[in-house]
């Protein structure tokens, strides 16, 4: 039985003494495999007829020039990190002087490098792996480091393995980015290092019992190659900080692992696809390895941006700001769905009016008590990219206007956190509905369906906090007095009338279209 994620523990190795390399060995060009795909990939291919399966249960499969590429242990697309910190702690002496005294820790984990960036490359890893605690406590233990020392330095290399002490051949990484959510970063190394060379593939299509490798750098000991299975294909990942979907891998992982890529096979093709990265397990069991699933992490790796988004609908690709607003549009015109959705304990009706979508979110005493706390207007900027524009607070005497801009600094973060979690959730939903809209064709589909009907109901629990501080937000918001009050009909009024005018503009500029051209057509020879 699983243990809950408060009993994973870091799958990284920490020592009190500072060691160092011997020369790495130059790389072989690499085999001429697919390449990684750094766009959305077009889907696993269709599933065998038999068993429904994109990846492969067994090794079978497996082409001959991918199985001898693996083989060939100069063939490394996977680095040991090693990140060596400096702390400083401060200390009084027997006649009252201020000590200052310095401890070394070293940490080891795996990198692997999937672009090339000019000269430079860039590698995916683990955020716990490159990053220490500011200053030790007891909740932020260094091994090795007494409590109340400050972390004073850091370095971070590419190295053999933990008994490499020949300095000169090291590779130094930089710090690029990284998402404490997601536990992944990225560094980049000057040079050109070898890159995976598969594409990505979808943890969405993973099925229990389908076979993986692992390729990291246990205990920082030296190379390794892990091979097991998928025992778990989905498992939400709130363990402190973290905020993030896992699947869950048997392969005999260890300390320093963290950071490994893990690669499954697809059946069809006879490659390795990249899955995900291993990065925690728990610590009361025995091979229960979790694994950030590749899907959140493109951002970060090719577009650089932090800050995990909540996780919608793993396998549904999300919908751009357009297409959210053309969806609902199209939706709301022929009455094919309910435009609702569920912030925490809060119900929130989608309305598109025109350009304009218009969010109202109902008191958690729904449908007893139909008045909205607040309501959001989002318009059209540039690009078909929609930007908040006015905010109407709610409560028991009527409702009061603000202007997105006006708002102070905490007010601004809590209603924009809140307008981008609700496009992913209609993204999400609307998504979920057109997997719906088509019967099951397979073990798989059902499987599917599933999983995905169990991850929009866990995204109401994760909600939750989100949609408390928003009520809060709304009670100190809300008119002091009915005198600065306007009525719900008014505020609906309000947003219709612009709505209207740009549409009546847009379609008399339509018609003045089709008059020049009618015109033209007269006077053609």
């Amino acid at each position: 039985m699983l243990k809950p994620l408060c009993a994973v523990s870091f799958a990284l190795i920490l020592n009190a003494q500072v060691v160092q390399a011997e020369p790495r060995r130059s790389e072989p060009s690499a085999a001429a495999l697919s390449g990684l795909r750094t766009g959305s990939p077009s889907g696993p291919e269709k599933p065998d007829s038999v068993d429904g399966r994109y990846y492969s249960d067994s090794f079978l499969p497996l082409r001959e020039d991918v199985r001898m590429f693996e083989r060939d242990p100069a063939n490394r697309y996977t680095y040991c990190v090693r990140n060596v910190a400096t702390y400083e702690c401060l200390s009084y002496g027997s006649e009252g002087a201020v000590e200052h005294k310095t401890h070394r820790s070293t940490a080891y984990g795996t990198a692997f490098a999937y672009q090339h960036d000019g000269d430079e490359t860039r590698l995916l890893t683990n955020e716990h792996v490159i990053s220490w605690p500011s200053v030790t406590d007891s909740a932020h233990g260094v091994e090795g480091v007494p409590s109340g020392c400050k972390l004073v330095s850091q370095k971070l290399h590419i190295v053999d393995n933990e008994d490499d002490e020949y300095a000169e051949d090291d590779i130094p990484l930089k710090r690029v980015v990284d998402d404490r959510a997601l536990d992944a970063a990225v560094v980049q190394a000057k040079g050109k290092l070898r890159l995976l060379p598969y594409r990505m593939g979808r943890s969405s299509a993973l099925s229990t019992g389908d076979v993986v490798i692992v390729r990291g750098f246990p205990l920082g000991v030296f190379a390794a190659y892990n091979t097991g299975k998928i025992i778990n294909t989905l498992d939400e990942d709130r363990y402190k900080h973290w905020d993030h979907a896992d699947f869950i891998v048997d392969a005999q992982l260890s300390n320093g692992n963290s950071g490994s890529p893990v690669l499954a096979l697809n059946r069809r093709t006879g490659e390795y696809e990249l899955m995900g990265v291993f990065h925690a397990s728990y610590t009361r069991a025995s091979s229960l390895n979790a694994v950030v699933a590749i899907e959140q992490l493109r951002e970060l790796m090719f577009q650089l941006k932090a800050g995990a988004k909540p996780v919608s609908i793993m396998g549904a690709e999300p919908l751009s700001d357009v297409a959210l607003r053309r969806q609902l549009q199209r939706t709301q015109a022929d009455r094919s769905g309910v435009p609702f959705v569920r912030l925490g304990s809060l119900l929130v009706q989608i309305q598109a009016i025109g350009e304009t979508l218009l969010f109202q979110v109902f008191s958690k005493d729904f449908p007893v008590d139909d008045r909205r706390i607040v309501v959001l207007q989002d318009v059209v900027a540039t690009e078909g990219k929609g930007t908040l524009q006015t905010v109407w607070f709610g409560g028991d005497r009527g409702y009061q206007e603000c202007a997105a801009a006006n708002l102070d600094p905490g007010s601004t973060t809590i209603v924009r956190r809140v307008l981008q979690r609700l496009h992913d959730l209609a993204s999400s939903t609307l998504s979920y509905r057109s997997y719906l809209s088509h019967a099951p064709d397979s073990q798989q589909s059902l499987k599917q369906r599933s999983r995905l009907q169990k991850t929009l109901a866990q995204a109401a629990v994760r909600d939750s906090e989100l949609a408390q501080q928003l009520q809060e937000l709304a009670e100190d918001k809300s008119p002091p007095s009915t005198k600065s009050a306007i009525s719900l009909h008014e505020v609906l009024v309000r947003i219709e009338r612009p709505s209207k005018l740009v549409l009546s503009t847009a379609s008399l500029a339509k018609a003045s279209e089709r008059e020049s051209a009618s015109s033209l057509n007269d006077f053609r020879p």
